[in-house]
């Protein structure tokens, strides 16, 4: 009874509480991407480097800075089976999903690495010319036709370049 006499009130402390709820998924996500878990998941910055923002030379893919919906798709997708990996596949398998999201909050507030800028301006355009048109040469859709206008990723669709 005493719900319905202040039902401002409980609106009001899941407001105050929010900002600390987050800070917590962000905090469990910074430890999952660091330490890994008790359940054996080994940090991802092992492979994905710290905060995500990879290694050069190496088939692992940049997260920092990704949309946290479709870091939690890859997950799942992995974890279900539907894309597999001999290192993310049984990776995936040990996380539960309040840890996903989380570590997906954290990467996706993490900037991604500054990118290279060539000194070659021919070259620029020409990237720049496949970006936004394609290369139907050789069959090769404009990146920005999945991909968004400048690259910045469609949800969990499509991650941003």
């Amino acid at each position: 009874m005493s719900r319905l006499r202040f039902p401002m009130l409980g609106a009001i402390l899941v407001l105050a509480l929010l900002p600390w709820a987050l800070s917590q998924d962000t905090t469990l996500g910074e430890q999952i991407a660091q330490q890994g878990t008790p359940a054996g998941v080994t940090p991802c910055m092992a492979c994905h480097g710290q905060a995500g923002s990879s290694f050069a030379g190496t088939p692992f893919p940049r997260l920092a800075g990704l949309d946290m919906e479709y870091i939690v798709k890859q997950l799942r997708d992995f974890q279900a089976g539907l894309r597999a990996d001999a290192m993310m596949s049984p990776v995936a398998a040990l996380l539960e999903v309040p840890e996903m999201e989380a570590v997906a909050a954290y990467f996706a507030e993490q900037a991604p690495p500054p990118l290279p800028t060539p000194d070659d301006a021919a070259q620029v355009a020409l990237g720049m010319d496949i970006a936004n048109r394609g290369l139907w040469s050789v069959y090769l859709p404009a990146c920005a036709s999945c991909h968004g206008p400048l690259g910045v990723g469609v949800g969990d669709t499509f991650p941003a370049l």
